[in-house]
């Protein structure tokens, strides 16, 4: 499961106007960040074209020949940090990437073999199996917790998976854990985790709630970036 697949699928704003580049701006931020721009941008040219794809690679149509993507599989350990409150321990869940499957040691240390091309998601499911919690596999990401589900879910949110450049899709992913609201984001996913590890096997108000909240003011801001842009223009 790459960071390029998006389960949730929410209409991106359009931004014009943006650069290729970030910016050292955080979330935050008055101004909507560069990177609010890109996944702006991104989601409205894919709404349009009805597709995606990374980039710099060539076509088939331009090339004359398939580009064939070359995979490559490593094996990472991770630590599963179970919610303080839930009475389970880390050994009762499973993990699960796109190409493997393991079962974390009390400590929560686990060995999974995941794809090194670009940051992988990995899911720990419930002892009932269903997915409890979320977290980015990659050199710089070893830890699913309750903290990394609610970092996942607002990536997905903000429509990082529709981005078409691989930086700022990584960039968005690093900036994300310091975005504001998201301390209140997390809390929401540690209070029904606690309440129910399976809260996430169906549809959750709370978090419907709690993600709305999240990325409605940065929607809001790319609309008006987006709107000062074009007036700029006439």
């Amino acid at each position: 499961m790459h960071a390029h697949s998006d389960p949730m699928r929410h209409p991106a704003p359009v931004c014009a106007g943006a650069s290729a580049r970030t910016t050292s701006r955080r979330p935050g931020a008055r101004r909507a960040p560069r990177w609010l721009c890109a996944w702006a941008v991104a989601g409205s040219l894919l709404a349009a074209c009805g597709g995606g794809g990374d980039d710099g690679g060539a076509s088939p149509a331009s090339s004359g020949s398939p580009v064939i993507p070359v995979l490559t599989a490593t094996s990472s350990t991770v630590t599963v940090t179970m919610p303080a409150g839930v009475g389970i321990g880390a050994d009762k869940l499973s993990v699960v990437t796109s190409i493997d499957q393991a079962t974390p040691a009390a400590s929560g240390a686990v060995t999974i073999s995941s794809y090194v091309n670009g940051v992988q998601l990995a899911i720990a499911r419930s002892p009932a199996g269903n997915p409890m919690m979320l977290g980015w596999v990659d050199s710089t990401h070893a830890t699913i917790s309750a903290a990394t589900t609610a970092h996942v879910l607002a990536y997905f949110a903000l429509n990082g998976a529709l981005m078409l450049n691989d930086l700022e899709r990584q960039e968005l992913i690093a900036d994300i854990p310091q975005a504001a609201g998201m301390a209140a984001l997390e809390t929401v996913v540690q209070t029904e985790l606690v309440g129910n590890v399976d809260a996430f096997a169906q549809p959750d108000a709370a978090l419907k709630q709690a993600l709305a909240a999240f990325v409605t003011p940065y929607f809001v801001n790319a609309h008006s970036s987006a709107s000062a842009a074009l007036g700029r223009k006439k």
